[in-house]
């Protein structure tokens, strides 16, 4: 067992002893805290029951007295709440990864390619999802969508099984994409979340049709190089 632990113990230990005695605490400031039960004692400082409730006081705030009844000592101290801090330090980076990687599963759990989410379109209705593939400009407005030219820019995915998907975006939002698509001359890559609207949906619809909610272009895959002609 580590030293500070074993000194955590002996003054836990200690604490219990006080733990049925009423007693006057004087603080260095002067203020006295009559009929206090100890009920926990640690190398930093104590915790009392007072008439008020319980309350946490470092022993550094305490009379010289005091201090030397407790064990007060200044490098214990500093290890203990060094100690401490890493501790919280760590605790809190765990928790920070806990959420970093449940946010990620989450994000997986929610990405889709074209051919998984028009297999399960029914089960998608109203509910925003990721779906991955490459993006372009389309001119076509299908199934729920056929009046939306005013307000909607059409795009299409594709996704590397060759299924497609028709995704319509409010033009006060979809022209920055429809540009960046028309001057890349291609298709991009993209990761893009989009929901299938209830009214908007078709039972009869052959393809996935889904109001495009937003995009992110993803780099392009990496072309493997041509292999070199070996001289016979």
């Amino acid at each position: 067992m580590k030293p500070i632990l074993i000194c955590a113990a002996l003054f836990l230990v200690t604490g219990a002893i006080y733990a049925d005695q009423k007693i006057t605490l004087t603080k260095a400031n002067g203020q006295k805290l009559e009929n206090v039960t100890i009920y926990r004692i640690e190398p930093d400082s104590i915790t009392v029951m007072t008439d008020s409730g319980s309350e946490r006081i470092q022993l550094a705030d305490l009379t010289d007295d005091l201090k030397t009844k407790f064990g007060y000592d200044p490098e214990k101290v500093a290890r203990v709440q060094k100690e401490r801090a890493d501790r919280i330090r760590m605790e809190a980076q765990m928790k920070v990864q806990r959420a970093h990687d449940q946010a990620i599963q989450k994000i997986k759990d929610q990405t889709k390619t074209v051919r998984e989410a028009k297999s399960d379109m029914l089960s998608l209705i109203g509910k925003p999802f990721i779906l991955t593939g490459k993006l372009d400009v389309d001119s076509s407005y299908h199934w729920g969508y056929e009046r939306a030219q005013g307000t909607h820019f059409s795009f299409r995915m594709i996704d590397p099984s060759q299924c497609i998907a028709y995704l319509y975006m409010d033009r006060a939002k979809g022209a920055d994409v429809r540009d960046k698509l028309i001057q890349a001359k291609s298709r991009l890559r993209a990761s893009c979340i989009v929901v299938i609207l209830q009214n908007r949906f078709e039972s009869g619809a052959s393809s996935l049709v889904a109001e495009l909610l937003d995009v992110k272009f993803l780099p392009m895959e990496p072309v493997a190089p041509a292999p070199a002609n070996n001289p016979i």
